[in-house]
């Protein structure tokens, strides 16, 4: 078995695939890079950092953004993302990428329409948990690393020890109001994948039909 592996639901999955492809997808929050002047906030400010993050994403029922990728190679895709919470997601990619991902509200499915294949498992065993689970608390849902809060930006550095193969995830928020910018994921092995997020709608009315998909693996005879 290459590398390291995991079995995700009937589809064996390599970890640097899946951290290059889905943690990828879920990379960069707020700014690429951390302000020179950012600090760890008092005891105090830290609970309220993290109590204003929590109720950011808790007030989230539906949102829509664009993004743009940009892998560890420095290559360059982009799409759509669309979330309903909680557990709906879908993230589409522009051609020529043929890659969809998208959360039931219970699985992750990624559909690979280049070989025709799917990997699916529990969105509560992906990082894909701190942005479509309910009720989110950060302090037991997610291990916090590190908080930097400075000029307008704020930087939480996350983990989740149960996910193989992820080292952290780096949010990033500006503020004034508090919004998600980018997100950065780190492999395992070094790698640091981006996503740039613009054009965020939220409360709007997304179509149930976004989180299902055509599964390339089943035959469907003519008409």
């Amino acid at each position: 078995m290459p590398e390291s592996a995991g079995v995700i639901g009937e589809t064996i999955v390599t970890i640097p695939a899946l951290a290059r492809l889905f943690l990828a997808v879920f990379a960069a929050f707020g700014l690429l890079a951390t302000p020179a002047s950012a600090a760890a906030p008092s005891p105090s400010d830290r609970a309220a950092v993290i109590h204003e993050i929590e109720a950011y994403f808790n007030a989230i029922d539906t949102l829509k953004c664009d993004f743009i990728q940009i892998a560890p190679d420095g290559s360059l895709s982009q799409g759509r993302i669309y979330i309903k919470r909680p557990g709906f997601l879908r993230v589409e990619y522009d051609p020529p990428v043929k890659f969809l991902m998208v959360g039931d509200g219970r699985w992750i499915n990624l559909i690979d329409y280049e070989v025709n294949d799917v990997s699916r498992w529990a969105i509560s065993d992906t990082p894909l948990k701190i942005l479509v689970k309910s009720d989110l608390n950060l302090e037991k849902d997610v291990k916090i690393k590190s908080i930097d809060h400075a000029n307008g930006t704020i930087r939480l550095v996350v983990s989740s020890p149960d996910i193989p193969g992820q080292q952290s995830i780096t949010f990033l928020f500006a503020e004034a109001p508090l919004r998600l910018a980018q997100w950065e994921v780190t492999d395992g092995g070094g790698q640091t994948t981006r996503v740039a997020l613009s054009n965020i709608e939220t409360g709007i009315k997304l179509d149930q039909k976004l989180f299902t998909f055509t599964d390339p693996r089943v035959k469907r005879g003519p008409r």
